[in-house]
């Protein structure tokens, strides 16, 4: 029998493994273009690391996929990502405020945009 597995790849941000695109990593400092279109973003409940690539590919998939060491982005998770402040009031259906987070400009960039423009200006 072929042994079958899973591989990372490139590809749309849509597709993933049982409905999951992406998973990121608690200590990471960077987070992917967060979009409208409904994907599934989780963060793993543990953290791993490794030199090897191969090494590190094995060890995600048994030790956090698998065993669902996951949780999904909520709302709230989204907001604070896009830089809106805690204080900031959300809608309650999770599903609509994602699509309109991920529809949202960050609002760091856009402050250091202006803030850079309004410098060349003046």
């Amino acid at each position: 029998m072929e042994e079958t597995g899973y591989d990372f790849v490139n590809s749309k941000i849509s597709s993933g493994i049982n409905g999951i695109a992406k998973v990121y990593l608690p200590h990471t400092d960077v987070i992917a273009t967060l979009t409208a279109t409904g994907t599934k973003d989780f963060v793993a409940k543990k953290t791993i690391e490794f030199q090897q690539p191969q090494a590190y590919k094995q060890t995600f998939i048994l030790e956090i996929y698998i065993k669902g060491k996951i949780q999904p982005l909520s709302a709230k998770d989204y907001a604070k990502l896009q830089g809106f402040p805690d204080w900031f009031i959300i809608a309650e259906n999770e599903s609509v405020t994602k699509k309109k987070f991920g529809n949202a400009v960050s609002v760091p960039v856009v402050y250091h945009l202006v803030k850079s423009l309004v410098e060349v200006i003046l």
